[in-house]
Order: C-alpha cells, then structure tokens, then sequence
C-alpha cells in the first residue's frame, strides 16, 4: 500500500484523533495481538510465500529485513491472486515473464509486495486498531517497535474472539451487520474470472450457486493459495502457459460443504463457528435461500 502522504506507522498521538473514552485502554492491543510473527525476506520468491501462507494457515506475511527485522512492506494471499492473473500486478507476469508461470512464480516476492504498509505500535487500543482496519478496509496491523523492527500482528481474525467473549456484542444480530449485496459465481467459472472479482472488489471468498441461486459451495482466496502451494495447477498445465491455467473451472477448488447461519442468529454464535472451524465468513441464508454474507470484516462494525 503505497501511501506517500500517510505516516508509516500510527501511534496513539497523531493522525488520527478518539475520544476519551476510547483512550482509556490505550496499550490493551498487544493483549490480542500475536507476537510470534511468521516474516519472510524480500528475496524469498513467490512460491516460498505461497508455501509460508499454506503452511502456516495465514493470509499475510510482513517482509522484513533479514538483518534487521524492519518492516519493508507485505505480501497477501490478494497479491499473489492479483499476480497470477486477478489483477495489475498480472502485467509483470505477462511482461516480465511472458506468462511463464513456473518463471513467474520463482520471482522474488518482493516484485508484488505492498511497500509501506500501515503500521501500529503497541501503545493503541483495541478500538482504535479496529478504526484503522475499518477505515482503510485492510485486513492486517503490523505492530512496530522505534526501530521499525516488527514485535507483532492484529488481524481480523484476533477480533473474532473479542466478539465472542464480549456479552454486549455478542447478543448483536447477523441481519444488522451482514452483506446483502452478494456476488456470486457458478461451478463453471473460470478460475481467471474469480481472480478478477477478488482482486477488483477485494473479496476473500465468493459463494458458489447453481441455476437455481442455491448455494452449492464457496470458494476462498486461501482455496487459491493453496491450489498453487500443492502444485496441482501445474499438473495441469502442458505449456506452462499461465493462460492454460487460467480457464479451468473454479470447481475443482470449491469447497462442497458449507457452514451457513441465518439473519436472527447472533454475532457470539457466529463468532464461535468461525473460531471453532477456523473460517472467516459464513453465508446467510433463508429457507435454503442465499440472502447474505457475513465475515470477520464485518464484526469490526459491532464494535
């Protein structure tokens, strides 16, 4: 995210301001933040990334300074869709690489890496953090120390818990914080055209309907992630053409079984689900209908 005019990093004096009350807990983000952080270098190359994401089931890496731990900037699971085909960064594979995707995908990751990213340090608030990721539709918070070294990440996902364990949020309803607008796809999709919906309107997951409407699946931009990391998409290719790979149905990576929930539900059960299977939206649904969808993004609003 290259924000030439922004800070690099957001403290809690400056920028942005917050009322008293929310200054009262200032500090309280290291409390759900993970400090066990999983970096990669910048000269690690794309596949290595992919790999890192599958391995450690996570959708975003800050790239950091071998030597010195600073940050440099972060790779998503969005970044690498939008490289093999969902987006601009697409034109280097074709340019660069003349769509070879075994070269492109052994390209360092710095190439498709967001520099700058927006960065945190420990003394904000939980609500606070959540103001930044609701304000700038991002996902993730590198916290940083005075060095610039990285000590920590928030994601979305750490606030899934908060919404779980917290009463008054918790009772909240799905229908109140839920998508109504929903963008969806059938089993034949071409997997390029996927990319591209996530990419342009940067979504995670896309439901899968048959002729009917009916939800029959869900596809996530982790399936993607995945799919590349297994190797199976280079199976299937014969020229190593990423064009060849790009038009194979995005059926072959849809996820057949599906956890739904319903309007009336409350946030705490959902937040519950999403914590025990480990998933970061469930679809909402009315008399076997898709009326909606609900995400770990859209928790934040309860707050």
């Amino acid at each position: 995210m290259n924000r030439s005019n922004q800070k690099k990093y957001i403290r809690d004096k400056g920028g942005i301001e917050f009322n008293q009350r929310r200054s009262e807990h200032i500090g309280e983000i290291m409390r759900i933040a993970t400090t066990d952080v999983v970096t990669v270098p910048p000269t690690m190359t794309i596949m290595g990334a992919v790999k890192t994401m599958t391995r450690y089931g996570c959708r975003r890496l800050p790239v950091t300074d071998a030597g010195t731990n600073k940050l440099m900037g972060i790779v998503t699971s969005l970044d690498i869709i939008d490289f093999m085909g969902g987006g601009d960064k697409n034109q280097l594979l074709v340019g660069k690489y003349n769509c070879n995707i075994i070269a492109g995908i052994n390209a360092e990751v710095r190439e498709i890496m967001s520099e700058d990213p927006i960065s945190i340090t420990k003394d904000l608030s939980i609500i606070q953090a959540v103001e930044i990721l609701k304000g700038e539709s991002i996902g993730a918070l590198p916290l940083i120390d005075k060095s610039g070294r990285v000590i920590g990440i928030v994601t979305v996902r750490d606030f899934v818990e908060e919404v779980r364990s917290n009463e008054a949020i918790g009772v909240k309803l799905v229908g109140d914080y839920m998508n109504h607008s929903i963008t969806t796809a059938s089993k034949e999709t071409p997997i390029k055209k996927i990319a591209k919906i996530m990419v342009g309107n940067r979504f995670h997951r896309i439901p899968i309907t048959n002729e009917d409407g009916k939800l029959i699946g869900l596809v996530t931009s982790t399936d993607i992630i995945n799919y590349i990391s297994s190797g199976e998409i280079f199976e299937k290719l014969i020229t190593g053409d990423l064009r060849e790979a790009s038009l194979l149905p995005v059926e072959i990576i849809t996820r057949r079984e599906v956890l739904t929930t319903t309007a009336d539900a409350r946030l705490g059960d959902v937040a519950t689900l999403m914590m025990e299977h480990n998933i970061g939206a469930l679809p909402v649904v009315e008399d076997g209908d898709l009326i909606g969808i609900i995400t770990e993004h859209d928790l934040l609003d309860a707050f």
